[in-house]
């Protein structure tokens, strides 16, 4: 897998992304309360859930106790679930809890015992219970935090800087304030009605894979926009052109006239004016594209698996990569495969599929078209218009090698693409 051989370490102090610049948090509890900058605010049984920080987004669904609960959590329990970021510390008393990944977390309080809960991509679901009397613990060693009891959670510090900002590899052309602070594997990045994250393998993947895994909240609100050099850029709309630092790039876009002699200028030109939309069609194999007969998968864990779909037109190859956050289906390296174009809501998960076309990698997330220089790490992305965009349907691609079978998804603006750069 082209992305998987980008593993890179995690291994980043956990430190705490605030909008308090430094601020100091108190201790709280499970409650409906406005929480501190730096620390996770939670949502009680029946309570709504508020994003705990800048970048913690989105709201949990309340968690109700019924007559079929456990007596253990049903009666005399507080149970609270919120979700965490790189960086982010709880408080408990004289507790500090300091999160390494993105999560959904599940808190059950009794007395001054409380548990925390919530699933990670590659070891699975963990827990964590610590007293707040005792001062005892006990945990899974994979869990995704670390703690002390000294009651000690200082915010960690904020850079911001005017206009165009280098951070961790990456220049953001941006005018007005950048703000920017690490966490483990992550650095989070901000400006006037923006956002953006730049990660490690790891924690992209959790963001990935949120749509199945539910660990990253408002997962939708972001697309990916760079990647190269081990890390990979998400970023809200709004976001300014963001390239390799050392790269000079003019930003253009899709419906203007490209001018410049750059060949990704050529390649996004082409694309934005000849795509063809698959309005109509149900049979992504129909036209004029030689595909290949057979599915490659490359087994990544047992919870993953990739799937390199070939094919070639008018002379020039390419390769479309599936990930799924399924296990891979079989022994063999070689799939039978079958495909049609279905309404996106006929399935409930859906694959995160790349184009991979020459030297460019191509993503298509609802209306928005990425295309990446592999070999220089320049980036840029555009919106599509009209029928080119078909964020209400999918590719629904039925995968077997001969005794099993399994089904993946990609996007079928991808096809389009093709066909636009002949």
């Amino acid at each position: 897998m082209y992305m998987s051989k980008k593993i890179a370490s995690a291994a980043v102090a956990a430190i705490t992304l605030v909008n308090g610049f430094g601020t100091v948090p108190s201790e709280n509890t499970p409650a409906s309360v406005t929480a501190p900058a730096s620390v996770s605010e939670t949502a009680i049984i029946e309570a709504p859930h508020a994003a705990n920080t800048e970048f913690a987004y989105g709201a949990s669904d309340a968690i109700e106790a019924t007559d079929d609960t456990d007596s253990a959590t049903a009666i005399g329990s507080a149970i609270s679930g919120y979700y965490v970021k790189p960086g982010d510390q709880t408080v408990r008393d004289n507790f500090v809890i300091d999160w390494k990944d993105f999560q959904f977390v599940t808190e059950v309080t009794e007395g001054s015992t409380i548990t925390l809960s919530g699933h990670l991509l590659d070891e699975g679901d963990w827990t964590f219970t610590f007293d707040t009397v005792n001062r005892c613990y006990k945990g899974d060693d994979f869990a995704p935090l670390t703690w002390h009891d000294d009651g000690v959670a200082i915010g960690m510090p904020i850079a911001a800087h005017e206009g165009e900002t280098a951070v961790d590899g990456w220049t953001f052309k941006a005018e007005g304030r950048v703000s920017y602070c690490p966490g483990p594997g992550t650095t989070f990045v901000y400006g006037d009605g923006w956002e953006a994250l730049v990660l490690d393998y790891r924690h992209y993947a959790e963001w990935k894979y949120a749509a199945h895994q539910n660990t990253f909240a408002d997962y939708e609100k972001y697309t990916l926009v760079a990647y190269g050099n081990d890390s990979w850029v998400i970023a809200t709309d709004g976001a300014p052109a963001i390239v390799a630092e050392g790269e000079e790039v003019e930003e253009t876009t899709a419906s203007s006239e490209v001018s410049e002699t750059k060949e990704i200028y050529t390649v996004i030109d082409k694309i934005s004016k000849n795509i063809t939309p698959m309005t109509g069609v149900s049979d992504p194999k129909w036209g004029s594209i030689e595909w290949s007969e057979y599915v490659r998968e490359d087994a990544q864990n047992a919870e993953g698996s990739v799937y390199w779909l070939d094919g070639e037109l008018n002379g020039h190859q390419f390769s479309i990569e599936i990930d799924s956050v399924d296990g891979p289906l079989g022994f063999t390296e070689n799939h039978t495969w079958s495909a049609a174009i279905v309404p996106a809501d006929y399935v409930n998960c859906h694959d995160v599929s790349i184009l991979h076309y020459g030297k460019y990698d191509i993503s298509a997330l609802r209306n928005n078209v990425n295309v990446v220089d592999s070999e220089t790490g320049e980036t840029h992305s555009f919106n599509l218009e009209g029928n080119a965009c078909q964020d209400t349907a999918v590719v629904l691609a039925t995968i077997s090698d001969g005794k099993h079978a399994k089904c993946v998804t990609f996007r079928p603006e991808l096809i389009g693409i093709i066909y636009a750069l002949q």
